[in-house]
């Protein structure tokens, strides 16, 4: 049986650049059970 917990990420920084839409995309990704490689 697969566990799901909740995943919160919290910064006190507003994204910048290409960053809010590099963030919709990894959703995006997460959303369909994909792994994702943060840097």
């Amino acid at each position: 049986m697969v566990e799901h917990y909740p995943f919160k990420i919290h910064s006190d920084f507003e994204p910048q650049g290409d960053q809010p839409q590099q963030l919709k995309k990894s959703w995006k990704v997460l959303k369909r059970g994909k792994d994702i490689k943060l840097y």
